[in-house]
């Protein structure tokens, strides 16, 4: 999440938050960005996870050292480029594809940006 102004379309999760002027427990962020993520929570007096959370994504090496570490979503790059590569020549052959969609799996890097919703742990 950027500070207030900086980045219009994320604007509107701060404003639907339940309490009063405050973020949602948990805030996306992507991993790039993290250190603009973490002062919308500190403007509001809050701590990060103590108080929000704040979910990456990509996992670059900039998430492992962020400060507090981000937990983000990992993605299967290399495969991502093998599946890409096979349509391609599949298509390049004249050959039709076996499906329009591909599915990898992801996986959870959970670091220190993320902890229980205070009262629930």
């Amino acid at each position: 999440m950027a500070p207030s102004g900086s980045n219009p379309p994320t604007r509107p999760l701060w404003n639907s938050s339940p309490w009063t002027n405050r973020p949602p427990p948990c805030s996306p962020a992507t991993t790039w960005r993290r250190s603009a993520s973490s002062r919308p929570p500190a403007v509001h007096g809050l701590r990060v996870p103590g108080d929000v959370s704040v979910v990456g994504f990509d996992d670059t090496a900039a998430a492992s050292t962020s400060a507090p570490p981000l937990t983000t979503v990992r993605q299967p790059f290399a495969e991502i480029g093998r599946a890409a590569l096979r349509a391609l020549l599949r298509l390049v052959a004249g050959e039709p594809l076996d499906s329009h969609r591909v599915e990898l799996a992801t996986q959870l890097i959970v670091r220190a940006s993320t902890a229980p919703p205070p009262g629930h742990v």
